[in-house]
């Protein structure tokens, strides 16, 4: 396992932006080091990833008695605009 990982594998671990790994840098969620100052030489810390998934891990049982059955689409309202 890699000790430290460029700002593109982390896009691709969380699915996410470029953008949004800076804000998760800003908010402390993530933590960087940077190995080359004043250069692109940021790198995320992968313990700091791991950390993050796991945080934010749904338990099993999540869906569980829940009111959206994962089979069946969401029922929808109609609301009808227009003249009655």
């Amino acid at each position: 396992m890699k000790a430290l990982y460029r700002i593109d594998e982390v896009m691709e671990i969380l699915s996410c932006s470029r953008n949004t790994v800076f804000n998760l840098l800003v908010d402390g969620k993530l933590k960087a080091h940077n190995d080359k100052p004043g250069k692109s030489g940021i790198r995320i810390i992968s313990k700091s990833v791991d950390e993050y998934l796991e945080r934010y891990e749904l338990p099993l049982d999540y869906f569980k008695d829940k009111s959206i059955q994962i089979d069946q689409p969401p029922q929808r309202k109609i609301i009808s605009k227009g003249i009655e």
